[in-house]
């Protein structure tokens, strides 16, 4: 190892700290300035003793690896952009990165290729602990690599600083009261959203949409460029979303503010939404829940309330053997012509857990429905012309059709 180093350091000029760096994983104590100070002694001492000095070894200047970039760089000009960015950007926790030129990248792999890849520390990772030190003293914020409120990229050879606003997450769950209301904004069928008489020049089939009632009350506080809306699944537009509510986390994109009072949020949401709608429970989220929450809505069981009318009248006795028939029991289900254009057309399986059934009289009766997410409800009922089996249509051998739908519930996941 000792004859690599000195081939090395013979053969190029390197600053201390390039220097250092060869060895980096060695002498923990050290900064990697005193490593390569120690490194250069020790290497010129072994050249003068196998007979075979040389200059290049004690020589600093002009360093082939860095450009003595550790000489150049201007720390309080750098620091300076992050105060400017964190004057306009809320921030509690923060990363940093180094972008440097392709050419530094060159020489440094000349060099570090020659070396086991166990001692090297790479020129990136010594600027990012120089910077990340500066700032951890001057702004007062904390150091979080995994999920920073901004991570600040430095180009130290241009003497420019970069920000990555990250997103601020925001969970919660809601209860729709509405038939009349989308979880999504949903366009004029007619002009696609630029407006025509159809939909009085507004481009939308309904007025306003569950993501917009509160993802733009949050923007607003937030001070956010923009937001996305994940939730965990969705109900049709004339089903309600009642009991525990559907939980769901929204997005902001570049969110200015960050610090807000999360119960004035509720507030605000719920009062703009005229009763459309209630929120409740928001705390601060993150990237991996959004994760969670889509992975984990097509499998979380649900509950529903369903009003339905027969044409002709039913035998009491047929009613309450659905609830045999219904008894965990798996469901093939193609998917709904309703939704053709615009999901694939495949076959799905899902669970039904538990029907309860509660005539009301001959022809209409009211059936609450535990089953599993994805499944649905209103083809399980009708059959949808063959397209679900079994379905309560079929096994009462009756043309059945849904009157009301309520989600009563969304099994909870945290």
């Amino acid at each position: 190892m000792l004859v690599k180093l000195f081939n090395i350091l013979r053969e190029k000029i390197l600053c201390e700290h390039c220097t250092g760096r060869l060895i980096g994983k060695t002498w923990p104590t050290l900064t990697y300035r005193e490593k390569g100070l120690l490194l250069k002694a020790i290497i010129y001492a072994y050249s003068v003793n196998i007979g075979n000095p040389s200059e290049n070894i004690v020589e600093r200047k002009p360093c082939e690896i860095c450009e003595n970039i550790f000489d150049t760089i201007n720390v309080d000009d750098l620091l300076e952009k992050v105060n400017a960015i964190l004057e306009e950007y809320e921030c509690d926790t923060f990363s940093t990165g180094v972008s440097i030129p392709k050419r530094i990248i060159e020489k440094e792999i000349t060099v570090q290729k020659t070396l086991p890849s166990e001692m090297y520390v790479p020129l990136k990772r010594e600027l990012n602990l120089l910077l990340r030190k500066v700032l951890l003293e001057k702004t007062g914020r904390k150091i979080d690599v995994n999920n920073p409120d901004i991570v600040f990229i430095f180009d130290v050879y241009r003497n420019e600083v970069n920000a990555i606003i990250n997103p601020l997450y925001i969970y919660g769950r809601y209860r729709k009261y509405s038939r009349k209301l989308p979880q999504a904004i949903w366009f004029c069928p007619t002009c696609r959203g630029r407006g025509c008489s159809r939909c009085n020049w507004t481009g939308r089939k309904y007025p306003t949409a569950i993501n917009e009632l509160i993802g733009k009350p949050l923007m607003e506080l937030c001070n956010a460029e923009d937001y996305k809306f994940h939730g965990s699944g969705r109900e049709d537009v004339d089903v309600r979303m009642l009991g525990s509510g559907r939980p769901f986390i929204v997005e902001l994109i570049k969110p200015k503010i960050r610090n807000i009072d999360l119960e004035s949020a509720e507030k605000a949401i719920n009062e703009q939404a005229n009763g459309l709608i209630e929120v409740f429970g928001l705390r601060i989220s993150s990237s991996a829940e959004v994760e969670k929450l889509k992975e984990r809505a097509k499998m979380t069981g649900k509950v529903y309330g369903a009003l339905i009318e027969s044409r002709d009248p039913i035998d009491e006795n047929k009613l309450e053997r659905l609830e045999q028939i219904f008894h965990n029991t798996l469901i093939k289900q193609r998917t709904p012509t309703r939704v053709l254009h615009r999901r694939a057309d495949k076959v799905r399986h899902k669970m039904v857990y538990i029907v309860k059934i509660l005539p009301i009289d001959k022809k209409m009766f009211y059936a609450t429905i535990y089953c599993q997410g994805g499944l649905y409800v209103k083809e399980l009922i009708t059959g949808d012309y063959g397209r679900t089996k079994p379905s309560f249509s079929k096994a009462l051998n009756k043309s059945l059709k849904v009157i009301k739908l309520d989600v009563l519930g969304v099994e909870r996941y945290t």
